[in-house]
């Protein structure tokens, strides 16, 4: 299996009754990795749709840490499970533990120089100190999570960074956050009209409601009350259509 290195054959014979419970050849060991990590992923999903934080926690360290102690071929399942610990401690009130993860994954993102996992890093960074009231330092983040999104060439990725980076830019420069907002929304709407597959088309469209409620509030914080009342009434008829 090349995992075990001994010292002579005689160390190795003597070694094989409780070796060979564990002995798989490298390929066998990916492949059992490769699954584990997508289970506990799956799960810690499953948990945090639930609202179940702490269990969805426990999901994602657990992937995290099999996945640290494996090769580097699973850093990539690190990064993501560091930033997914980064959001369940987010749900769960801890704001310092959640920007401590999300910039492990974001290290980790780096070091892959992989762009799409670092804008997704970056945005949950962002995120979190935007809940810390620390909203300059977020569009900052933001503003590099878009960079990266564009980069990777992501329009998902994209168009989530906008919608948080206007909710961000509201307070302090409302006309810029009205653009991002627009943008994002417009991306929205060429997903829901490009899906084909009725789940993909189904989370187009709730996506596309959140877009639509946040530019909804951009507009009414500028006094663009009717405006704002028809945004609000396409993202409830979205939500009501989800709901269905």
């Amino acid at each position: 299996c090349k995992a075990v290195h001994y010292c002579s054959a005689a160390c190795q014979k003597a070694a094989w009754p409780a070796h060979k419970v564990v002995c798989q050849r490298p390929a066998d060991r990916h492949a059992e990795t490769k699954a584990a990590l997508a289970a506990g992923l799956a799960a810690g999903h499953q948990a945090y749709a639930a609202k179940e934080y702490r269990a969805a926690f426990g999901h994602y360290s657990g992937v995290r840490e099999r996945a640290l102690a494996a090769d580097i071929t699973f850093s990539a399942n690190a990064c993501e499970a560091a930033r997914w610990c980064g959001h369940a401690m987010d749900s769960l009130k801890d704001p310092a533990r959640a920007a401590a993860f999300m910039d492990e994954s974001l290290r980790m993102a780096q070091l892959l120089e992989h762009p799409g996992l670092e804008g997704h890093a970056r945005m949950g960074l962002g995120c979190v100190l935007r809940k810390q009231g620390r909203t300059a330092e977020a569009i900052a983040e933001l503003d590099r999570a878009l960079a990266a999104a564009e980069e990777a060439e992501d329009l998902d990725l994209r168009a989530a960074v906008l919608t948080n980076l206007g909710s961000a830019e509201m307070p302090l420069y409302p006309m810029n956050a009205v653009q991002k907002l627009t943008q994002a929304v417009e991306l929205r709407e060429k997903q829901v009209d490009q899906a084909q597959e009725p789940h993909a088309k189904l989370a187009a469209a709730f996506h596309l409601g959140s877009a639509r409620s946040n530019f909804a509030a951009s507009m009414h914080a500028q006094g663009m009350v009717q405006e704002a009342e028809g945004e609000y009434a396409a993202a409830c008829l979205l939500y009501t259509s989800d709901a269905a």
